[in-house]
């Protein structure tokens, strides 16, 4: 099994490195890699592991399961539930197509592959993370991978022409900042503080900051500051022993608050949610409006933002088209509906971690900096017109799996 971790920890370190390829040449690295990775654990892992594994994570796999089928549901000929697009195309070649929700299932067919790659990372990181001495190789895996990140990112942006830089995602140096003040707060307070235990955060926390500062400056501060409120609330809840139920109910009302405040005070409050958080002086509210207009109510097709939005183009020049916040975009490809349930599987999910955190002992940060990076992630989606990119996959699954993992502390007679 420390073969397969050890595997898993390199493909970790390096994933940073797919932001440098073609799109198409990570999508099928991401695959290859991670279910090499999966069949790797599947082999190695110990019964009495793989039992206490499908215990804790069934629910969750079979509720992420729901959104490749949803994608996959979207390629599916149905007819009149079919997108406007093929019924126009029908009309100008005076041939019946049996089209699909989606625009283009090329794109979606990929964008299925990248969410089972991270399905199958999330796995491994389960597995793997059932002992609490692999989970804290993970751990040190996660943060060299933020680093690694902050030097590949400076690479393209290095490599690429005047003019042309390419769009960043935020989604790893935000989950890196949750990762490693968790990791941080764990160490002083549980553990003997020593430079050397608290370099990695420190160096992984620092990189990632800088990075944000140079992707979205206060967009990204304000999500990254969200989930550190969380990952603080835990860290309080537990050094003041506040019990389960009522640090929870507080923590649900803070919270609450919080949204209900943000929400009212959003800059543009005559404008959908999706786009009210997004800047006054963006150029793409326009552009943001008409799309969301014109999206049916099962979507365009998940991952066929990027064909659909040069329709909506001014100009053949202009050298990046995007919609103004990535939940805008989320809500075109996947539909309203799926986006709602989306949104709420993911604040549910984080009410999971937060009530797993409060039950861990020194293991809780995992738990505590997964909930974190998820509301990260919510807040960073209303805010930023980009929040993941393929590359992502190997950080956001290690991350969830190695909190489902930890959820559930074992005793001394479960050890493996």
């Amino acid at each position: 099994m420390w073969k397969a971790t050890f595997f898993f920890c390199g493909l970790i370190c390096v994933s940073p490195g797919l932001g440098l390829v073609s799109e198409a040449l990570a999508v099928g690295i991401s695959a290859v890699t991670s279910a090499a990775a999966l069949i790797w654990i599947a082999l190695a892992i110990r019964p009495r592991e793989l039992a206490f594994v499908s215990q804790i994570g069934m629910a969750f796999l079979a509720a992420a399961s729901l959104l490749p089928i949803w994608m996959a549901f979207q390629t599916l000929p149905l007819g009149v539930l079919a997108h406007p697009v093929w019924l126009q195309a029908a009309d100008a070649l005076q041939h019946p197509l049996n089209g699909s929700v989606t625009i283009d299932a090329g794109l979606t067919v990929r964008t299925i592959l990248i969410c089972l790659a991270g399905l199958c990372v999330a796995i491994v990181a389960a597995a793997i993370a059932v002992d609490s001495r692999r989970a804290s190789w993970l751990a040190g895996a996660t943060l060299a991978s933020g680093i690694a990140h902050g030097v590949t990112t400076s690479l393209e942006i290095a490599l690429a022409r005047a003019g042309n830089e390419p769009a960043m995602s935020p989604l790893v140096p935000l989950l890196i900042i949750q990762v490693g003040v968790a990791d941080a707060l764990e160490v002083l307070g549980t553990r003997k503080s020593t430079i050397r235990a608290l370099a990695l955060p420190a160096a992984a926390v620092a990189s990632s900051l800088l990075l944000l500062g140079f992707i979205a400056r206060d967009r990204a501060l304000v999500a990254a500051l969200a989930g550190l409120f969380i990952v603080s609330l835990v860290w309080a809840f537990k050094r003041f022993r506040a019990p389960a139920f009522a640090a929870a109910a507080t923590a649900a009302s803070l919270i609450g608050l919080a949204a209900f405040t943000m929400v009212a005070l959003r800059p543009n409050p005559e404008l959908p949610l999706v786009i009210g958080f997004a800047d006054q002086q963006d150029g793409n509210l326009q552009r943001s409006l008409a799309v969301l207009a014109d999206a049916p109510a099962l979507g365009t097709g998940a991952g066929t933002l990027a064909a659909l939005l040069p329709t909506y183009s001014e100009s053949s020049t202009e050298s990046r088209v995007a919609l103004s916040t990535a939940a805008a975009g989320f809500v075109v490809e996947f539909g309203k509906f799926a986006a709602l349930v989306f949104a709420a599987g993911l604040m549910v999910l984080v009410g999971i971690f937060f009530l797993g955190a409060l039950d861990r002992g020194r293991d809780w940060f995992y738990c505590a900096a997964a909930g974190g990076g998820l509301v990260a992630l919510m807040v960073g989606s209303f805010r930023m017109p980009t929040m993941f990119s393929t590359s992502d996959v190997f950080v956001l699954g290690t991350v969830l799996g190695c909190a489902i993992s930890q959820r559930v502390s074992r005793t001394r007679s479960q050890d493996f």
